[in-house]
């Protein structure tokens, strides 16, 4: 049986799309069919690891550097929060201070999960 969230949107009024916030993030993020955001690093399940370890590692230090600025979130400094999720993300908003801090959270998110998969017995789900 498959159960699908509700994400409780109905409750902003008439007007407002329903969105799954993890299902098209996650699809455009791991699918390599799918076009990413011109920003996000191009990687995929068939990235060499070292690479995506690497990625992570500069992405790491970029996250420090913009901490060293003042630029944080509060939410991203929570362990179980979603950049690919967050309903606030300044990712696409380039006039935003925070636009590269969310940009950093998403591929963080997204290298992480790829290593995770890459590392992780699978099918081919």
């Amino acid at each position: 049986m498959s159960v699908k969230a509700d994400w409780g949107l109905q409750a902003l009024g008439d007007g407002v799309q329903k969105v799954d916030p993890f299902g098209s993030a996650s699809s455009v993020a791991m699918s390599p069919e799918q076009e990413q955001s011109s920003w996000a690093y191009p990687v995929s399940i068939e990235t060499e690891t070292s690479e995506l370890e690497r990625l992570l590692s500069q992405l790491t230090r970029t996250e420090a550097r913009f901490f060293n600025q003042g630029i944080t979130c509060p939410l991203k400094d929570r362990g179980e929060f979603s950049c690919l999720a967050c309903p606030f993300s300044k990712a696409e908003e380039t006039d935003s201070a925070k636009c590269g801090l969310c940009r950093a959270g998403c591929d963080q998110e997204r290298l992480a999960t790829l290593l995770i998969a890459q590392r992780s017995p699978h099918d081919g789900v």
